[in-house]
């Protein structure tokens, strides 16, 4: 991906150097993506059999969908695509035209400031913004991939893992049309990415990188902070040479407090702490946004939250919510059938997978564990601060990689403690049961 990247990167400072001092191009920056989709071809050809026919079908339908968005979106209008996205091309036009509104606290935030910038250097191209979020969700297939070698997960575990990531629909859509969601789901998977190196061998560099990327990902949407309980968890707690947790007065109690310092930040002192980064949808307070009740897609109308009381009692039901929405009895139509059933339920199966075989992880419990702090502290965050489906459809893509990451791993294990007592595996799914012997094996080395 660097040679991707770097070409792009060359032709937009090429783009710009022309503009300034030779002649302006209109259409430059459409001709730039063009001749750059054929390179970004040239160069994915060049991954290993098996690996290259995954990237390049999802990076061309990835620009299918950006196609279909910018030239065929009256027949049909793609999910999210609408209102918002018009909002952040406007904003990211007049930053184009007017520099100095970078320093300014304006509604299309970071995003519209960075691709207003590119506009700056090429001049206005709708395509190449969407194409940079084409490059992203790319990326973001590239990193899982990635990590789940450096676990050296089996390669059927693999496998599908990059098949998800590729071809996820929401994801897909995410990263070909006009929209911010894609960047902090880059650099989570990035700050997943350092973390899991950090994990595996306990470098200060890979601690630093890590935080690094979760702290751009928040300056897109503040709410991906939640991800840090599980990154504090681990930073305090693991000890890699006895490959487990140890827990002392003195961690502890730094625990406690890391995680009461990004409550009051992501919560109480978001505005002063985050306030200059604030989009259209971000958390406000957790009480008043709790309440906050948009569009058609509102669920739980008569549910709020007005103290900690509340919080507590009515927190889980509001994570649950953000993971499943729509819920079957809120279904509008078509399209919330296929949302739940085509992100929703994958959401949902995480979730019981990493519950239900627990016991079977082994020496990756605690990678696990960490992990599951880390979207349980984000998905705390979304789901008190989400009441609308479709605004918890592009928050929860945000969770994405850790989610891919988890799953893999599960997979992994589960299939592997079978095959150690040489059970013949009938289904990466499937629990064999030839003989009550080798349960009663298993479950021995289990406890």
């Amino acid at each position: 991906m660097k040679y991707i990247w770097g070409s792009l990167f060359a032709g937009i400072l090429a783009l710009g150097f022309i503009n300034a001092f030779i002649i302006r191009f209109s259409r430059a920056g459409d001709f730039l993506v063009i001749f750059h989709i054929v390179l970004t071809v040239a160069l994915l050809l060049r991954y290993k059999k098996g690996l290259r026919e995954i990237l390049l079908l999802a990076f061309l339908a990835r620009v299918m969908l950006m196609v279909w968005d910018l030239n065929l979106s009256f027949i049909f209008l793609l999910p999210n695509s609408g209102a918002d996205t018009e909002m952040y091309y406007s904003y990211a036009q007049q930053v184009s035209r007017n520099v100095p509104m970078l320093l300014e606290n304006i509604r299309g935030g970071p995003y519209s400031k960075i691709v207003g910038t590119v506009f700056w250097f090429t001049g206005i191209s709708r395509m190449l913004g969407q194409y940079i979020n084409v490059l992203l969700g790319l990326s973001v297939v590239v990193i899982v991939h990635r990590i789940t070698g450096m676990l050296k997960l089996s390669e059927r575990s693999r496998r599908i893992t990059l098949l998800l990531a590729a071809f996820f629909p929401n994801t897909m859509v995410m990263s070909a049309i006009f929209l911010r969601e894609i960047f902090p789901t880059f650099f989570v998977a990035a700050s997943l990415y350092y973390f899991c190196r950090w994990f595996l061998r306990p470098r200060m560099p890979d601690m630093i990188f890590s935080l690094l990327m979760l702290a751009l990902a928040s300056i897109f949407h503040s709410g991906v902070v939640g991800i840090f309980l599980g990154y504090a968890y681990a930073f305090l707690f693991y000890k890699h040479r006895a490959k487990r947790f140890a827990f002392s007065a003195r961690s502890v109690s730094s625990f406690l407090v890391l995680a009461g310092v990004v409550y009051l930040a992501t919560n109480v002192f978001q505005e002063q702490l985050f306030g200059k980064f604030r989009n259209i949808d971000e958390i406000e307070d957790v009480y008043q946004t709790a309440n906050t009740r948009l569009g058609g897609s509102v669920y739980l109308k008569g549910m709020e939250i007005t103290n900690l009381w509340q919080f507590f009692l009515y927190g889980p039901v509001k994570m649950l919510y953000f993971l499943a929405a729509p819920m079957p009895w809120d279904w509008r139509g078509g399209m919330d059938i296929f949302t739940f059933f085509a992100d929703s339920m994958f959401y949902l199966y995480v979730i019981v997978m990493l519950f239900r075989n627990r016991k079977l992880l082994g020496e990756r419990k605690p990678l696990i564990r960490a992990l599951a702090l880390m979207l349980l502290g984000a998905v705390i965050i979304f789901g008190i601060g989400v009441s609308n489906a479709g605004t918890a459809v592009r928050h929860r893509q945000k969770l994405i990689p850790i989610m891919l990451v988890s799953l893999g791993i599960v997979m992994d294990c589960k299939v592997g403690v079978w095959t150690r007592f040489g059970v013949k595996n009938r289904g990466l799914f499937h629990q064999p049961t030839d003989s009550l012997r080798w349960r009663d094996k298993i479950r021995e080395e289990i406890l």
